[in-house]
């Protein structure tokens, strides 16, 4: 099985964090996971519509 966690650092016994700094105001996402266990993703930066939808499942 494929680890979807990112490896950080940190102390023994601190939890580590992880600091983004993001200048959109907004961000949509999409993604989907085969059978065979591809995973495939698309960004948008409006909001996610049934054209959008429809384009990325004929995409695949």
């Amino acid at each position: 099985m494929i680890s979807l966690m990112g490896r950080t650092w940190a102390p023994v016994g601190k939890t580590p964090t992880m600091e983004y700094n993001f200048n959109w105001k907004r961000l949509a996402a999409m993604g989907g996971i085969t059978l065979e266990g591809r995973i495939y993703s698309r960004v948008h930066n409006v909001t996610i519509r049934q054209e959008q939808v429809m384009d990325y499942l004929v995409q695949l």
